[in-house]
This record gives C-alpha cells, structure tokens and sequence, in this order.
C-alpha cells in the first residue's frame, strides 16, 4: 500500500495532497482528450484525476493486476475490464464489501481534508465573501502620493524662478479599500474565528502562562493549533455538531460493539496495512485508539464532504469514479480472469529448482524445502501474471485503443514485431545498446507472446557478450520456467546456461550441473557431445589442440579441432 496515508508509528497527521485546478467544460475537455477507447473518449483531467486517485490509494496494489504497470496502461485497462465486468452480476460484489464501504469514506475525506479544510480552515466561498463585504471598513488601507507644486520661496532662495515660487514635493494621502483576493487569506481567518472562536480552556491555558498575552496573540496561537492538527481539530468540531456534545475523552463511547466504529471496521483497516506496520499496532492499545479514530476522522469528514455538495464537483466526482471502476477491475481480475489464466498451467518443480540454485549461488543438496516452495510459489506467481496479461492484452485488441497526445502513450501500444524488427537491424548495425532497450521492452511488455519469448533470449545473449553473466543467465532461466520448450530448445538453453558458469563465472558445480540435466533428458540434441566433453573438463584450460585431439581419442568419437567458443556455440544453437 501506499505508506504515505499512515505513518509508521502513532498515527499524527494526514498527508494533505495539492489541489488540482481541474476544468469541467465539455469543450475543454474534448481539446485535452488523452485517449478513446472505441466511442469513449477520456479527457486530461479525468487522467489526471485517475492519477491522483492511484497516489492517494489507501491499500498496496495486487501485483498480478495492476502490478508495474504505467499511469496511463493502468487506467486503459482498468476502463476495458471495467466495461467488460459490469455487464456480469457478479461484479458487483466488488461494491458490496466492508473494505468499498471504507474506501468511499477514505477517499471523500481526503479529498476534502487537501481542498477544503488545508487552504480555507472550512470556510466557505459563501462565507469568505459574506465577511468581506459585511466587513469592509477592516480592510480600508491608505497610500501616500507624491505631487511636486509650485509654492511661495523665502526671499534669496535661489531655486525660485523668475515670478518667486519653487517647486516643492508635498505628501497626500489616499483610503481605499484592499480588494477580496489581495486579502484573501486575512479574510478567511477572521470568518475562521468568527466561526470557531478560541475555547474558554484554550484561553485559560494561554493565560496561564502568561497573564499579559493579548487577545490577538491568542487568536493567533488558535489559528496555528488548528492548522497542525486539522484532521484532529475538525473531528471534534463534526462530532459535536452531529451528536451534540463535546467530543469524549475516552474512545469506548464511540469504539465498540454496535458503535460508532466497530472491530470489524477495524478489521478492514489492519488489512489495508503491510505486514510490518499491522505487527507494529497489534499489541499496542494507544496505537490502536489512534488508528480507531482516524476511522471516525473518515467517517466525519466523508459525511460532510457529501452533505456540501463537495463531491458533486468535477474532480472529487471523477476521483471516486476512478476508484470505483478500479475496485471492480481488479475484483473482476483477481476471480475470473486469473482463475482462466490458471487453467492449463503448472510449475517445473526441477526447473524451479535450477533456479533456486542460481539464486543462491551454489549447489545445495539436499535442498532446503521452504525455500524451495517459496521460489515455486515466486513462479508460479509469473506464470499467472503472464496469463493475465495475456487475457488483458486480447481485450486491448478487441477494442479500439487510439492514443490522442503523443506525451501519453504506453509501450503495450507498441508492435512487438516491429520492435524486434528493429531490435535486430541495431544489433546487427552495431547499435548494441539500443538493441537491448528494444528487447528489453519487448521482453517486458510483451512476455505472454512468441515476441516476448524471442526478445528474452536474444537479450541473454546481448547480455553474455556484455559480460553481464548473472543478468543472462536469468534471462535464459526465465525460458525454461516461462515458456514452453522443445527439447533441442531446452538442450540449447541448458547448455547456454552451464558454459557461462564454466567458462566465465568459474562455478563448476553450477555447471556440472546444467551440463547434467541436459545429457539425461536430452542425449540426442546437437549440443549433447559438446556438454558431454565440457563436463568431463570443468575447471581444465583448453588451450592445447593436442589434448582437445587426446580426449576424442579416449572417448572415441571425433570433435572440433578448436576448443569451444562462445560465438560457435551462439551460432549452433540459432542453427
């Protein structure tokens, strides 16, 4: 989750995000358009409106959906699967649970927290502008001009001119009154104090420790202690206006059974948290008060934030909007679309275990079973999330995505094959560099398709040339644990794999390994005399033809007079 929304520890203040000057105008809108997904078109602010809703989300996202995906990627196919889901009954259980009901609390009341209650301390444009003009006469203010007039010279005064007057700059004064929004901000702090006037025990505590502070001073002590502690100061106001009485000290009046907030309430709010702040608040009573009563804060703020109408207005409206349609995509995701993607799908235990090994830099024998699952778990985690992405991508090319502005376009809009095409053509122009960025790209967006599969593996051999080992060697296992191989394909991989442990990393046992699994399960491909040889000389030099030449002799089989090298190798494998 977002950890900004809480902060680690006593929970003490909110964060206030910036208002965004959103327009509203169908016109305007329809000139920022940002993309039309087929006869929808959605506009910059409602982008930007869906941004700001992502920033403030109270819970982590699912990795499976959205996972990393951009802004804009994230609020396409949320707008496509929730125009796919809401025909369905069953998504709208999404907007039946416990944690929606929070959710349209939590957003309502943050957003009336960072617009209404941060810049104005709660009052209204009614207001502001009903004390300004009740209250004119404060806001008079006076401006002195200069004006330069012939007067009367004393006699000899040789600055007089030929009929005995000089020039003399005379000072005058000028009232007026200081318009609204030069004097905005005073404004609104005296209809403030008109409206929440200092406590009789706020002032007593003031004066008690300094008998002589002015009622001014006070005021403005007042103003800052509400500014600090804006959530805190406007949940006893809201309290005592609803219920009628001052806000309890103690929170059993309104935490409870059959109250106010519950512990089920609270139940939904530990599991927006992460596993170590929820381990930080269970146990601790005074944390869990403080967590209670940033419910009731939500729970004030959200019904006074609709009472005003505020969250009729454009941006507030499509914030909640977009958190709508995101509750329902992912609840559409997480029980259809990933139960289909499921359908088929399995992990290699063995190849997991591979993986394990290349995690952990070594061979271990036996292995360790936890750790084990944990990376079986870890895969079969990508093998869904490909599915998934597969199923998404297929809705994507169903509808008609059309990108409106050339700044907002997201790589899942691109042509993998295209990509590759010109993936290829730099490579083989020397442009290595933006090879791999265009693999890499195409291996990322685009993983669940035949593209993504031949984009992992010509950035593994980018890689291997780069002599970044460890990074090819995790693309090369990505194959084996991602995709479907051929036993010539896996034969290939396999090999791939145990020569740059050989033959660069210096890992021998890591190897001997790959080397082994290879001339077990697949002892007729074209690289298996080669593994076979390679794994008889772990850790030997082979520099000398002569004992290439000796070895064949012994096994009695002939061989390259050349010992093996990475390039002959590549070239066998594409061959």
């Amino acid at each position: 989750m977002n950890s900004k929304w809480i902060p680690t520890g006593v929970v003490a203040s909110v964060v206030l995000l910036g208002a965004i000057t959103m327009s509203c105008g169908n016109k305007a809108d329809e000139e920022a358009g940002v993309v039309r997904i087929g006869s929808k078109m959605i506009s910059m602010p409602s982008f930007e409106a869906f941004r700001r809703m992502q920033r403030m989300y109270p819970t982590r996202m699912p990795e499976v959906f959205p996972g990393n995906r951009t802004p804009i990627t994230f609020m396409v196919e949320t707008q496509l699967l929730y125009d796919k889901a809401s025909p369905l009954l069953g998504s709208h259980k999404a907007l039946e649970t416990r944690d929606w009901s929070w959710k349209q609390k939590f957003f309502p009341a943050h957003l009336y927290l960072s617009e209404v209650l941060e810049p104005t301390l709660g009052v209204t444009d009614e207001e502001i502008e009903r004390y300004y003009e009740e209250n004119t006469e404060e806001f008079r203010d006076t401006v002195t001009k200069f004006e330069t007039k012939k007067v009367p010279a004393a006699e000899g005064d040789t600055t007089a001119d030929t009929t005995g007057m000089k020039d003399s700059t005379v000072a005058q004064d000028s009232a007026y009154i200081q318009p609204l929004s030069q004097v905005r901000n005073e404004v609104i702090e005296r209809a403030f104090l008109e409206k929440h006037p200092p406590t009789e025990e706020f002032v007593e505590e003031q004066r008690a420790e300094d008998s002589t502070v002015s009622e001014s001073v006070i005021e403005r002590m007042w103003i800052n202690t509400a500014r600090r502690n804006l959530p805190d100061f406007f949940m006893e106001v809201l309290y005592e206006e609803q219920y009628g009485e001052q806000f309890p000290d103690s929170v059993d009046v309104w935490y409870g059974e059959g109250k106010l907030i519950t512990p089920d309430d609270m139940d939904v709010i530990m599991s927006w948290l992460p596993d170590n702040q929820r381990e930080m608040y269970q146990g601790d009573p005074q944390r869990m008060n403080d967590l209670a009563k940033w419910l009731l804060i939500w729970e004030l703020l959200s019904d006074e934030a609709e009472d005003s109408g505020f969250m009729e207005n454009y941006e507030p409206g499509k914030v909640m909007d977009w958190a709508r349609k995101v509750q329902v995509a992912i609840h559409h995701v997480e029980n259809q679309v990933v139960e289909k993607a499921r359908e088929g799908k399995s992990v290699d235990t063995t190849m997991a275990k591979y993986a394990y090994w290349d995690g952990i830099y070594r061979v271990q024998l036996p292995v360790d079973s936890s750790r084990l699952a944990s990376v079986l778990q870890d895969r079969w985690n990508d093998i869904v999330a490909l599915g998934v992405d597969s199923i998404i991508h297929s809705v994507r090319q169903d509808a008609n995505v059309e990108f409106l502005q050339s700044d907002w376009k997201d790589e899942r809009d691109m042509n993998p094959q295209q990509m590759l095409a010109q993936a290829d053509s730099a490579r083989d122009t020397g442009g290595v560099k933006i090879a791999e960025e265009l693999y890499r790209s195409v291996a990322t967006n685009f993983a669940f398709l035949p593209e993504g599969e031949r984009a992992v593996g010509e950035l593994a051999k980018i890689l291997t040339e780069n002599e970044r080992y460890n990074d090819a060697i995790r693309h090369y296992r990505r194959k084996l644990l991602w995709y479907p191989q051929s036993d010539e394909e896996m034969c290939n991989t396999f090999f791939m794999i145990g020569f740059i442990y050989d033959e660069y990393l210096g890992k021998a046992e890591l190897a001997e390994q790959n080397y082994k699994w290879l001339l077990k399960n697949t002892p007729d491909c074209e690289l298996a005399d080669d593994a076979e040889f390679m794994a008889l000389h772990l850790n030997e030099p082979m520099s000398s033809v002569e004992e290439l030449r000796g070895e064949a002799a012994r096994q009695g089989r002939d061989i390259e007079d050349e010992p093996v090298e990475l390039e002959e190798i590549e070239e066998e494998v594409e061959g």
